[in-house]
């Protein structure tokens, strides 16, 4: 059976080779499979076979693998039915499977069967948890030793294509849920496989795989050009290297360019495949329950991996041309350099010819060798070149018979020795050798810092001190000593700079920084939920120097509904009244930057300070933020309980009281301690220790009862022994005798017992941190409950009979009950009162005295006034009736919850606040999106927390941080060191040290990417480009789109609710990154990169298909959209530029080309929406009106005019001429034009008649009637023309003359009828006209290149569209321009206001203004009725929406008509007017006279400009993931890494 390997992201792939695997494996039913393959698939794959190899030699060491392969799957098989699993420690059969042998990734896929795949995970599946953990070992061993052979880069590879193949496998079997997270038997923090090894700080699997990654895209001669120098000591370590020095390309953060090499671009491409194939949501999934198989408990399989196609080098070499980027001689294998056929021999290069003569160079383009020396002084040196021998130069030397000849006069000539002096020179120049030395200066100056930096944290991380009393004997100087002794290079430098990089000011700096940067990730995390709440827990104490310290802590909700409870600071302060307290928890938010109005609740300890009702911290608080409530501490509240009960009754007191001078008896003498544990250990075998109470310490008290109770008999007997000792505590100890030897001190323990193991669970749970107030009160409840049932006579009888076996075993002094002496007659009167006659009865009544304070105080501590408005919260949320307290919150919308809470108490069912959660995270985020106000709510109930127990656990950290030793830390230093002791995991996180430079060297890779290179015409059918696979890799990886599939794991939305607001994701580093850029030089870079790369399929040459052009600006259109998306600094820098224009045209041109073609619908969404995102911005609107120059090969009208002319051309032709699925779109294209309107200066007639030809197309009454939503298109374009006329009147004569002709569009506007009659008439006449309509609409003209004509969807085609287009009104936010040209957002409004006004939509237009092509839209928008239909808002009414006259009169009176008709009540008159004086015909005239008019005065007051903005929504953020898994899974075809797998990247509709 075959093992497999990894997930990649590949998909169409014809599995070749289907023969040589069908005689293998006879058996293999998979083979037999392939055999069934269309005849096409295996002549392309035999071609492949032969053609991609070149000779018969590489067929045979394939098959030779393939039998090997083979051979060892059958007995894998025979091991299978015996249920033997491979041991892992059987490295011989593990690494056949990764070593000696080197294949292409493709056939890798083909040998390893999806059916193997998923046999061996079935049957074996511990042998196949074992490969993949054997592969990742690899992986890991090679990250550590820097992969220095090329046997280990061939294992590396090999591993990554296996694992690349089997993951997908994996994912999709839910059994397999936490595998990747598991803790593999044996493997340590190393990432070892060590069957003897039982560490249980093991690391994850799927740590070490992306650790191993990230550490291989950055290994030096592997994925990176080395910078080591000659010399023993210059070998790099892999884990001390700075990676920000090996950044791939030069661009964002880094200006240096490493010399190109197609190898290393190869090697990043496997490797990036393979995180790609880790995006994948399962591999991050813990266990999902106890009942999932465990993979290593069972049985796995190993399986074939691939090598590193070392023999693809670049056959094409480097031609003469790119001899002068050459940094050294391009020397390849032989067998890549062209032979020499003679009559009876053919005759090679030789390999020590390079030795020989290190100076030579092979140029594959000349196919033959030249000097490089030469050719890099003379080549454009005519003068030198005509004397110099041209085969060495510029034609290539390839006559092998004479080579050595040749080549030694060659050496010997003057000119050579010229050349080679001169080139040496060029490198050492004064300034050169300076800037060298600065440069290796800074390099051992980062790299020493960097081991500072190192040492530093893991100290800090520890909790351990820096310094000691002598400077040289403490912590940080030994550990950089120990690191010196491995590392001569550190320790050369640290021996003169150690005193300038580890002074304290630098050791408090380094600190500072780190602290910071995670108190700074906290807030970011807060600031960046969905909707911004959070709480606040304050605690003080005193440390060891006697300062009082508080304890600052925040709690807030995660975007899966989690808890979190983080430790902020200790701040010292020197009263401790409750305004002082209250002015620091107030200023610590403050500095966080966080807003006080979402402060939604307070936890502190029940001091007066803090709790009080006038004065308290609480209360000072509560004046500034009313909505913070207050909560006593839940943990607290019980452990008070527990001190009241233990105080209610003598007998518990006193039992007690006994037990914690036991334990201090035990701690004090260890003669004492001594005796008991040798008498414990006789009679039981072990010991526990005998511990005192702690009031202050909530969980010990039940287990030092349990300690002394189940040790009585060996108690007894050693404070005998230490009572008759000579010792100054027998006294102590002979009188504590006394009181165990009485039998009422085991009843009073006995008692104490059965109601403090309660108590202490709970306070266990409550302190937890993911513990909620619902969950709290149900858990008091259950508590309460459980020990009222206590309170009866059964129950006393059963604890009175343990008591007494107790004491009768170990002959103790029988329970009786003390004398209890009557009160005197006139005190009671002549009825006598309760008298307990047994001691039963007495101890009982003792009992109850426990039971009822608990009751009593659970009451009294548990009905806070908090607490109460949480509780009607909660019944709002459980009852689904809205209680008035809901609409105290500003971020509940009540009116939307009284409709969301009845559909989902509707839909689901639960009792709980806790269970509501659960299923709101177990939703879908398009059905979670209906429940925005329900997760809002819950949020809610879930931020408040009960206890203050996160800050009781710093308290422990400040015990072990400022001892008694380090009592003169400075509260700056405590402060540092505090927040990175407690917060290790994030401190771990901080310092990842490749994703910064990873993240840069995929940016910078991309934008630098230059496909057409020197611009030699058909360069690319010459040279084979390895950059442009790395680049479509890394569009995919930088992405932030490309995240988790979105099947199940749901990445946070970031709305826009303010123009300042920046975006960030804080789980997501890449998106971090991206939206802290901010210098303009990167962005210039970024922009020119992506700009470059967009505008290269428009690049025309005379000579045809001369220029290579690109196929990935599906990727590069969502990367630039992400950008501006997320760093609104860069999309202003980007409006701010003219560059802006070189992103549109190409947008454009993709979106017209695209138009009519189905399957590219996801492009024009993408094009759309960063055309709407830009549209938002005035410097975009201002940007259209350069005139547009360029020429680009697309089939629209040629006109004269601006870029905004181009725009509505486009926008029409889409329109008129594009399929029907783009018709959801058409609001949108609408939006963009009404956006940018106001800054149109000048239109072209063509555009104004596209303009005019829309409207009079949307504006025929069969249209406006035939849904209820059309009119909406009419409003936009009367806004369109309104904000042309009132603020750009001055430019658009073109368009006031073309409303002159078409005067008769407004006029039947204005007159629509609204009579029923009309109404049906007009729909009668729309389908008689349907069938012709649909005739003409058939009739195309001519479409570009590339571009095919819209067809009917066939029964079962996949269209991977967005099925339920958000409303527009849900795509932007309304923004009014105010009178000094800033945006005022504006509040939304009902859906119940103007028709144009709750839509949004942005039109565009392409305009013909024949008469056939009008007939064309007309047919066209004839079939827009069915989409109309389904997007209205009474599409989801089962009965047929009609259009009624009342509805028409709504609408029709909102129509801002006024402006225009002003227009032409002015301008006709006139126009006719002087047409019938001067005679005039030539239109040329009437437009002189309107461009020389002006209506000042004559017009109504201009309307505020409204902008509609886009913001970002749930149904957007889930299609564009969506769309992006869609391109990725289409794009990766080589391999194909997740077809024929079940892992759902992405949804696709089904026609």
């Amino acid at each position: 059976m075959c093992v497999c390997v990894c997930v990649c992201v590949c998909v169409y792939y014809n599995v070749g080779d289907e023969a040589v695997v069908a005689v293998v494996d006879e058996d293999d039913e998979e083979g037999e499979d392939d055999e069934d393959e269309d005849d096409e698939d295996a002549v392309v794959m035999m071609l492949m076979i032969t053609t991609t190899t070149g000779t018969a030699e590489r067929v045979i060491p394939e098959v030779a693998w393939r039998v090997s392969c083979s051979l060892t799957l059958l007995g894998d098989r025979e091991r299978e039915r015996s249920c033997q699993p491979v041991e892992a420690s059987d490295d011989a059969f593990w690494d056949q499977f990764w070593a000696d042998t080197a294949i292409t990734v493709q056939d890798a896929f083909a040998l390893v069967p999806a059916a193997e795949i998923r046999a061996v995970r079935e049957e074996s599946p511990s042998n196949l948890a074992t490969l993949c953990y054997k592969a990742v070992e690899k992986l890991v061993q090679g990250a550590d030793s820097g992969c220095p052979s090329d046997k280990g880069r061939q294992i590396v590879l090999n591993c990554t294509r296996l694992l690349t193949r089997i993951l997908p496998y994996i994912f999709e079997d839910a059994d397999w849920r936490g595998f990747f997270w598991s803790n593999v038997p044996g493997a340590g923090r190393a990432g070892r496989l060590d069957p003897d090894d039982d560490s249980e700080d093991a690391r994850p699997l799927a740590e070490s795989l992306l650790l191993a990654i990230a550490d291989l895209l950055f290994c030096p001669d592997f994925t990176v050009q080395s910078h080591k120098k000659d010399g023993p000591e210059s070998t790099e370590d892999m884990q001390s290297m700075d990676s920000c020095e090996y950044i791939w390309e030069a661009g964002v953060g880094f200006a240096q360019s490493p010399p190109l090499n197609y190898l290393h671009d190869l090697n990043r491409t496997e490797l990036l495949k393979l995180l790609l194939t880790c995006f994948s949501e399962a591999m991050y999934l813990p266990p999902s329950s106890s009942d999932s198989k465990n993979p290593w408990d069972i049985e796995p399989r190993p399986h074939v991996r691939d090598q590193s196609n070392t023999d693809n080098r670049d056959r094409e070499g480097f031609d003469v041309s790119d001899i002068i980027t050459c940094t050294t001689p391009a020397q390849p294998d032989p067998k890549f350099v062209v032979v020499q056929k003679r009559d009876n021999c053919v005759l090679s290069f030789q390999q020590k010819w390079f030795t020989t003569f290190p100076w030579l160079h092979y140029s594959a383009t000349l196919q033959g060798v030249i000097c490089f020396h030469c050719a890099k002084v003379f080549l454009n040196q005519s003068t030198f070149a005509s004397k110099c021998d041209p085969a060495f130069v510029s034609v290539g030397f390839r006559n092998w018979k004479k080579a050595i000849q040749k080549f030694s006069k060659h050496a010997k000539s003057q000119l050579h020795i010229h050349a080679v002096n001169i080139y040496a020179q060029k490198g050492n120049t004064v300034a050169s050798q300076l800037s060298s030395a600065v440069a290796r200066q800074q390099e051992e100056a980062r790299h020493g810092l960097m081991k500072i930096v190192g040492s530093i944290k893991y100290l800090g991380r520890q909790g351990l001190a820096l310094r000691g009393h002598v400077e040289e004997k403490g912590n940080l100087s030994q550990h950089l000593k120990d690191k010196a002794e491995d590392d001569p290079a550190f320790q050369k430098w640290l021996e003169t700079h150690k005193q300038d990089y580890t002074s304290p000011l630098i050791q408090n700096e380094i600190l500072g920084i780190m602290s910071k940067d995670i108190i700074r990730g906290i807030a970011d995390t807060i600031r960046c939920l969905p909707v911004t709440q959070f709480a606040l827990i304050v605690d003080g104490t005193q440390d060891i120097s006697g300062q009082e310290q508080e304890s600052v802590c925040l709690r807030y909700v995660d975007h899966d509904l989690n808890p979190h409870e983080e430790f902020i600071g200790m701040y010292s302060v020197h009263e401790t009244t409750g305004e002082s307290l209250a002015n620091v928890a107030l200023d610590v938010i403050c500095r966080l930057n966080l807003p006080l109005s979402a402060l939604r609740g307070q936890t502190y300890d029940g001091a007066a300070n803090m709790s009080g009702k006038y004065s308290g911290t609480q209360a000072h608080i509560r004046k500034k933020q009313p909505l913070a409530l207050y909560v006593h501490c839940g943990a607290h509240c019980v452990n008070l309980i527990a001190q009241k009960a233990c105080t209610a009754s003598i007998v518990v007191r006193d039992a007690l009281d006994w037990v914690h001078q036991l334990g201090v008896l035990c701690g004090q003498s260890g003669k004492f301690k001594h005796m008991f544990h040798k008498i414990a250990i006789s009679k039981h075998g072990t010991s526990s220790a005998l511990k005192p109470l702690c009031e202050t310490r909530w969980t010990v008290r039940h287990g030092a009862i349990h300690s002394v109770l189940t040790q009585y008999d060996a108690i007894l007997p050693a404070l005998e022994e230490m009572a008759g000792t000579n010792s100054p505590t027998a006294a102590t100890a002979n009188g504590l005798l006394q009181q165990f030897m009485r039998g009422s001190t085991v009843l009073g323990l006995v008692m104490a017992q059965a109601v403090i193991g309660e108590l202490e669970c709970l306070n266990r749970s409550l302190q937890r941190r993911t513990q909620t107030v619902s969950g709290m009160q149900a858990a008091v409840c259950k508590v309460q409950s459980t020990l009222n049932g206590k309170r009866s006579d059964e129950a006393f009888q059963h604890l009175f009979e343990r008591a007494s076996t107790v004491v009768n075993s170990l002959d103790l002094e029988p329970i009786t009950m003390p004398r209890v002496r009557q009160p005197p007659k006139h005190y009671s009167g002549e009825s006598s009162g309760f008298s307990p006659k047994t001691p039963m009865e007495y101890y009982r009544v003792e009992f109850y005295k426990v039971l009822d304070t608990i009751h009593t105080h659970f009451t009294e501590r548990f009905q806070q006034g908090g607490l109460l408005t949480l509780q009607k919260l909660e019944n709002t949320l459980l009852s689904g009736n809205i209680d008035p307290v809901v609409h105290d919150y500003p971020e509940i919308n009540a009116q939307l919850l009284e409709i969301q809470l009845p559909m989902f108490k509707h839909n689901y069912m639960y009792s709980s606040c806790g269970e509501a959660t659960n299923i709101l995270k177990e939703l879908p985020a398009e059905v979670r999106g209906l429940f925005t106000e329900v997760e809002t709510l819950m949020r809610l109930l879930l931020v408040v927390p009960v206890s203050s127990s996160e800050a009781e656990r710093s308290f422990s950290a400040l015990r072990r941080l400022k001892t008694w030793l380090r009592t003169t830390m400075t509260q700056q230093r405590l402060n540092h060191v505090a927040v990175c002791h407690i917060h290790q995991d994030k401190l771990d996180l901080l310092t990842k040290k490749h994703a910064l430079p990873l993240f840069t060297s995929l940016l910078n890779v991309v934008c630098a990417y230059d496909p057409v290179g020197y611009g030699i015409p058909y360069n690319h059918l010459l040279f084979s480009d390895q950059r442009e696979q790395l680049v479509v890799t890394l569009e995919h990886e930088v992405d932030p789109a490309a995240g988790p599939a979105p099947e199940t794991l749901e990445t946070p939305s970031f709305p826009f609710a303010s123009e300042d607001q920046e975006p960030m994701g804080p789980d997501n580093l890449f998106v971090n990154y991206l939206s802290r850029i901010h210098r303009e030089e990167d962005f210039g870079f970024i922009l020119k990169g992506l700009a470059r790369l967009l505008n290269n399929p428009l690049a025309q040459t005379y000579l045809p298909h001369s220029t290579k052009k690109i196929h990935f600006h599906q990727e590069l259109l969502i990367l630039f959209w992400k950008l501006c998306d997320f760093n609104k600094k860069f999309l202003f820098f980007v409006l701010k530029s003219s560059d802006v224009l070189d992103m549109l045209v190409p947008i454009v041109f993709y979106l017209n080309d695209a138009r009519a073609d189905q399957s590219r619908l996801g492009l024009m969404h993408i094009g759309v929406f960063i055309l709407l995102l830009l549209s938002g911005e005035r410097n975009f609107g201002v940007r259209l009106n350069k005139p547009y120059t360029v020429r680009v090969p697309m089939d629209i009208p040629v006109f004269t005019g601006s870029h905004a002319d181009l725009l509505i051309v486009i926008f029409h032709k889409i329109i008129t001429s594009g399929h029907q699925r783009l018709q959801p779109l058409y609001d949108c294209l609408l939006t963009i034009i009404v956006n940018v309107s106001p800054y149109l200066k000048s239109l072209s007639m063509v555009a104004a008649n596209k303009l005019l030809h829309l409207l009079e197309a949307f504006s025929t009454p069969w249209f406006l009637y035939s849904s209820s939503q059309n009119h909406h298109l009419v409003f936009f374009l009367l806004e369109v023309f309104n904000n042309i006329i009132q603020y750009q009147f001055d430019g658009n004569f073109n368009l006031v003359y073309a409303i002159i002709r078409k005067r008769s569009i407004f006029h039947q506007l204005a007159n629509l009828p609204t009579d029923t009659a009309s109404i049906q008439k007009a729909l009668q006449r729309n389908k008689k006209s349907m069938p012709a309509a649909s005739r003409t609409h058939s009739t195309e003209t001519q479409a570009m290149e590339g571009s095919r004509p819209a067809a009917p969807a066939e029964p079962g085609t996949l269209k991977a569209s967005l099925e339920a287009t958000p409303a527009i009104d849900k795509l932007t936010e309304k923004a009014q321009v105010s009178v000094d040209g800033t945006m005022v957002a504006l509040k939304q409004r009902s859906s119940t206001q103007t028709a144009a006004d709750s839509s949004t939509a942005a039109g565009a237009s392409d305009t013909e203004s024949n008469s056939e092509r009008d007939n064309e839209v007309l047919g066209q928008v004839v079939c827009a009725e069915s989409v109309r239909s389904r997007l209205s808002s009474t599409s989801s009414s089962s009965a047929v929406w009609r259009p009624t006259p009342d509805w028409v009169v709504l609408w029709k009176s909102k129509l801002p008509l006024q402006t225009i008709m002003r227009l032409l009540q002015v301008l006709v008159p006139q126009v006719e007017k002087i047409c019938i004086d001067k005679g005039l015909t030539d239109e040329s005239e009437i437009l002189k006279f309107l461009q020389h008019g002006t209506l000042v005065g004559l017009l109504p007051v201009p309307h505020p400009i409204l902008i509609r903005k886009y913001q970002a929504n749930a149904g957007t953020t889930m299609w564009f993931r969506t769309y992006m898994w869609g391109v990725i899974y289409l794009r990766n075809v080589d391999p194909p890494v997740w077809y024929d797998t079940d892992v759902r990247l992405f949804e696709i509709q089904r026609i």
